[in-house]
């Protein structure tokens, strides 16, 4: 058949002649191209791994359609290989499981919006890279976005709402980077983000050798918040010696952190550490911050103008030429 006729599927995409011979039976694949089309509006796979590229690159397609995978353990995996995704929304669901994940240097690239629940959002670890192009709603009960391993990279080009499930008997974070990096509104476009929950660059070895944990995160409309403290675990470096953590925070244009505690935090945190807050241009466009945890905040570099709604227990180590607040 030239189009879908079955909806749902139940059977995992994985490249394997079983799992192509379904697809194509049922006018999804299509051998010559070697792609995954799919045509009903939603279009839904439902199994316990629904998407996985450990064997072979995938390529699946959904454009202008809503795809919804509802899985057991894991929406998209890719282990050694890549898999590329568009779709107008891909929604994932997947209970105790994992929504996205990329490991082993495999590579996740999804066009189009994201809404994934679940107990982790996206996890990238051992050289995995995940990018989405727009915006990723993450609702988590453990973990947003993590990355492990100095290697592993996840972007996402948009906004969006990234929360974490608030614990008092679990340590948490809405954004984690334990090695790696991790971009969410890097390239600062005017949208809405939204974190709710703590974000971590904590200390990560591989083979012996400290590795670089760095979340950039683009806070930039008046809608914008931030809801949690930044914990950065790393040994004190010596003045001339690079940080091993890297939280940089871009905020303007009426964009809130409050910088208290979401939930459990590690043993022994003593405050957030901001590696570089960047301001706005001007205070007529300034962010706000409000202090509203105990411990002192910490801000290595800071620079452009960014308002204080209580200026008590902040240290900033270094100050760029024209801020006021």
């Amino acid at each position: 058949p030239d189009h879908q006729i079955v909806n749902p599927m139940t059977k995992t995409i994985d490249g394997t002649a079983e799992s192509e011979k379904a697809y194509m039976e049922a006018g999804i694949y299509k051998p010559k191209e070697d792609i995954y089309r799919f045509t009903e509006d939603p279009a839904e796979i439902q199994a316990d791994t629904a998407i996985s590229a450990e064997k072979k690159d995938l390529t699946v397609e959904a454009k202008d359609r809503k795809l919804v995978l509802t899985v057991g353990k894991k929406g998209i995996i890719a282990k050694g290989h890549n898999a590329a995704v568009s779709a107008k929304k891909l929604e994932v669901s997947s209970g105790n499981g994992t929504g996205i994940e990329a490991a082993q240097n495999g590579r996740i690239d999804v066009q189009g919006d994201v809404k994934l629940t679940g107990k982790d959002g996206i996890k990238a670890g051992s050289g995995g890279m995940v990018s989405i192009d727009k915006n990723a709603d993450i609702q988590a009960k453990e973990t947003g976005i993590l990355t492990e391993g100095g290697a592993s990279t996840v972007t996402v080009e948009g906004g969006g709402i990234i929360s974490v499930e608030k614990n008092d008997d679990a340590v948490r974070y809405a954004v984690h980077a334990h090695g790696g990096t991790i971009n969410i509104n890097p390239n600062e476009k005017d949208t809405k983000v939204t974190v709710l929950g703590n974000i971590g660059v904590t200390a990560a070895e591989e083979n012996g050798e400290e590795q670089y944990s760095t979340i950039t995160l683009g806070l930039l409309t008046a809608d914008s918040i931030f809801k949690g403290v930044v914990v950065d675990d790393h040994v004190a470096q010596e003045p001339d010696e690079p940080s091993f953590g890297q939280a940089v925070l871009l905020m303007r244009n009426g964009a809130t952190w409050t910088n208290e505690a979401y939930g459990r935090t590690i043993k022994d945190f003593k405050g957030s550490k901001v590696s570089l807050l960047m301001g706005s241009q001007d205070a007529a466009h300034a962010g706000t911050i409000i202090q509203k945890d105990e411990r002192p905040m910490v801000l290595d570099v800071y620079g452009g103008p960014t308002s204080f709604g209580n200026e008590k227990n902040i240290q900033v180590w270094e100050e760029v030429e024209g801020n006021s607040n």
